[in-house]
């Protein structure tokens, strides 16, 4: 089988495997830590945290006797959350409402906080007080944050295909909000995907602020799309801008790249296409490559095992290279929530290893996510779900130390809004830099044999991932399939539901069809409630 083959093919690692549970969906996480700046808006914890402010910061704006300018625009905006919120909405799975809530706190908030100490002294003091300490505990968001959210809405489209003027009116995925974004969230995406270099969107944006602008100087009144008194950007101002990134989407212009149109931005207009995301199909569940040949098997089978005969598993067999295997009903309601429970408090932005050393460990922008580690010692039923997941797929799924060592930790992802990895191999070391870490285990090794030094440990490194099992802990909205392109597949996340390959094919090679990515979460998270 292929564990024992990739256990003699690799001569100085243990056999592994990774396993995860996903809160969205699957992905690698290799170490994990604190949320970074401009990522607050993918962190759960924290933008529910930021929702129940925004909320005691609205009632109290409610009751001032007198509103100040950034009051009056905190309250505006924020009455739309109320409704949507009165309508049972989940605004904090929405990326609209994310948007405007990051927007709120990072542009209003500062003026009104500034101002509040003259109201101490009348009735609503009590509130005041009340909402300053509370202020003092939460981690408010930053301009550095309210881009991230911008470049969020971004991603989605990219993805998605969602036209600019869905977003304006507050509609996603057959999901129509109360918020609506105005001229100057329109300047603000655009400048914001032009800054991250994505030129192509930000002439879009562009053109649509620039339709805005026109529109709001033809009118005396306000329409729905345009906020004159929060801004003062003309359509001259506007033309400067598209310019400047025509200019630089046709001096940079890349084939084959999402961020620019399929040509060069002529001057005398034309069609302008945007090119394709290279994941953007398969998260929508297109049809990207030609069908299986043959037929994919969809059963109820024990697999082999005796503690699985009382409760056999429903097997959907999803693709033959790889073999992608949906397992169905793997973990109780029960089980999820206790998952997510545990897991909860030590959730940190996710990171990756980085190309240019095994230890060095840094964050780059294919990911973002939060994850966690659980371990048999953490709660009871983690080394019972190792031992249910060993009867599912066959292997060792029992983590140990050193040579011992068959599996790693269980993971546990959260994928808030705009949440995504790209298109990437579980592997660590066949996917390029085995020959790299091989020599540096014989070099250490070397050092304790014939034998054994005191205070000198051979370096024995785990196995690479021969195979991936991922859990889903809850369902999504809109969007966070997991995506194989090279496979032309998607998984929609389903609550409960396992999804299981090979990283490596029966003679140890790397099998390349399993690169898979996490496509963003359009509409919902997957913690509810705690």
């Amino acid at each position: 089988m292929t564990v024992s083959i990739a256990l003699h093919q690799l001569r100085y690692r243990v056999v592994s495997l990774l396993v995860l549970l996903c809160v969205t969906w699957p992905n690698i996480t290799l170490v994990w830590g604190t949320t970074e700046p401009g990522h607050l808006y993918s962190s759960l914890t924290h933008i529910k945290a930021l929702f129940t402010f925004d909320q005691q910061v609205g009632e109290v704006v409610m009751l001032l006797p007198e509103h100040l300018p950034a009051a009056s625009r905190y309250l505006e905006s924020y009455l739309c959350v109320d409704v949507d919120r009165s309508r049972g909405v989940e605004v904090s799975g929405n990326p609209i409402h994310v948007y405007s809530v990051i927007k709120r706190l990072v542009l209003y908030w500062p003026s009104i906080t500034s101002a509040l100490h003259v109201y101490t002294t009348l009735e609503l003091g009590h509130l005041v007080e009340r909402l300053q300490k509370v202020a003092s505990t939460v981690v408010l968001p930053t301009e550095s944050d309210l881009r991230g959210a911008a470049l969020a809405l971004i991603r989605l489209q990219k993805v998605y295909r969602i036209p600019v003027g869905s977003f304006m009116a507050g509609h996603l995925a057959n999901n129509t909000t109360s918020v609506k974004l105005h001229l100057e969230d329109c300047l603000r995406i655009a400048k914001a995907s032009y800054e991250d270099q994505g030129y192509s969107y930000s002439i879009t944006w562009f053109h649509y602020c620039h339709y805005l602008a026109a529109a709001a100087a033809t009118t005396t009144t306000t329409t729905t799309n345009t906020h004159p008194s929060t801004t003062t950007t003309t359509t001259t101002d506007i033309t400067t801008y598209i310019r400047r990134a025509e200019k630089e989407h046709n001096d940079r212009f890349q084939d084959d790249n999402e961020n620019f149109f399929q040509e060069r931005v002529r001057s005398y207009g034309g069609w302008r296409v945007l090119q394709e995301s290279s994941i953007g199909p398969v998260c929508r569940g297109e049809q990207v490559t030609a069908p299986v040949s043959g037929s994919l098997s969809c059963y109820v089978s024990h697999r082999g095992s005796p503690h699985l005969l009382l409760r056999p598993l429903q097997y959907e067999q999803l693709h033959t290279d790889p073999e992608i295997i949906h397992f169905h009903n793997v973990l109780s309601q029960a089980e999820m929530q206790l998952l997510r429970n545990i897991s909860h408090d030590e959730l940190g932005q996710a990171m990756v290893i980085s190309e240019d050393g095994f230890s060095n460990k840094v964050q780059i922008q294919v990911r973002v996510s939060h994850t966690s580690w659980l371990n048999s010692t953490d709660h009871p039923l983690i080394p019972r779900l190792n031992a249910r997941f060993s009867h599912i797929t066959g292997l060792d799924m029992q983590p140990g130390e050193g040579l011992r060592k068959a599996a790693e930790g269980l993971q546990v992802q959260n994928y808030c809004v705009g949440g995504h990895y790209r298109s990437h191999l579980d592997l660590i070391y066949k996917s390029g830099r085995e020959e790299e870490v091989r020599q540096k285990t014989i070099m250490q090794v070397s050092k304790c044999l014939p034998v054994f030094k005191p205070g000198c440990s051979p370096l024995y490194l785990p196995g690479d991932r021969i195979a991936t099992f991922m859990v889903y802990l809850s369902d999504v909205s809109a969007g966070g399939r997991t995506g194989f392109p090279k496979a032309g597949v998607s998984v929609v996340p389903e609550a409960g539901s396992a999804v299981f390959w090979y990283n490596l094919k029966r003679n140890g090679e790397v099998n390349w069809n399993t690169q898979h990515c996490g496509c963003p979460v359009l509409l919902g998270n997957k913690w509810g409630e705690f």
